[in-house]
């Protein structure tokens, strides 16, 4: 595997496009993510009334998608971070207030205990050490903290259809290592030592890319797509998972 600076070199376009662009094409899926990571981070300020400002960190942050949405709060103090220096330049330009780092995460240099709130939005899948990783976040939230997790349900049968013979290219220009169902991103999960509190499952998987964009693009389309889903659940396109941190975990295999 080729590193992302290498990548970037290569002007390979899943690590150079810009994210709030390409976000346009996902627009309503886009709008409802931003909406449910909002309510849920307004949900935490409400159990603890008595913080000043809350302490959240981007995971894979990007070009800052996410980061936009966020750094609108003044009661938030914004942490994020990426490994693409690309993108995280282009993020501390826009938003110079935020606390951006350039960093992977199986060694984020992040002191354990910090984090209120921690969003990690599509990353999961593109990360060997993925329990590792959960492991490290688990250690960076503070007791009862919240992990705001979201990946794509590449392991249904409408995901493999596509990615082994309808478009087979995805395959070769994303850098997704994981193809999790359902069942296995939650054992991934709970295995780690989390508590998951709410799963909000997204759409439906059309095998063909342009079905999806077009779907994803008018509110007709996109309520049908919501019903279809609804309808066959093991083929949704995603899933965002509130997991909460209100264990010690048992035993771990690495030390983070």
């Amino acid at each position: 595997m080729r590193s992302p600076a290498e990548e970037v070199e290569r002007k390979n376009p899943w690590y150079i496009s810009d994210q709030f662009e390409s976000s346009q094409i996902y627009g309503l899926t886009i709008r409802r993510r931003c909406q449910f990571i909002a309510v849920t981070v307004e949900r935490e300020k409400l159990v603890k009334p008595e913080q000043i400002r809350m302490k959240v960190l981007d995971t894979g942050c990007g070009d800052g998608v996410f980061v936009e949405l966020l750094s609108r709060d003044p009661k938030i103090d914004l942490w994020a971070l990426d490994y693409n220096f690309l993108r995280l330049k282009r993020a501390k330009n826009r938003f110079p207030e935020v606390h951006f780092s350039l960093q992977d995460l199986t060694q984020p240099g992040l002191r354990r205990g910090q984090f209120d709130v921690i969003v990690m939005s599509q990353v999961i899948e593109h990360i060997p050490e993925d329990e590792k990783v959960l492991r490290i976040l688990f250690d960076l939230l503070l007791d009862e903290g919240c992990l705001i997790l979201g990946t794509p349900n590449e392991g249904c049968f409408l995901a493999r259809l596509r990615n082994h013979w309808l478009e087979p290219y995805i395959g070769r220009t994303t850098d997704h290592i994981h193809f999790y169902t359902e069942r296995e991103i939650r054992e991934k999960i709970e295995k780690t030592g989390f508590v998951i509190q709410e799963v909000i499952r997204e759409g439906f998987f059309f095998p063909l890319s342009r079905i999806n964009h077009l779907f994803g693009s008018q509110p007709f389309l996109f309520s049908l797509m919501d019903n279809l889903g609804k309808l066959f659940p093991s083929q949704v396109a995603g899933f965002y998972l509130i997991c909460r941190k209100r264990q010690k975990r048992i035993s771990i295999d690495e030390p983070c």
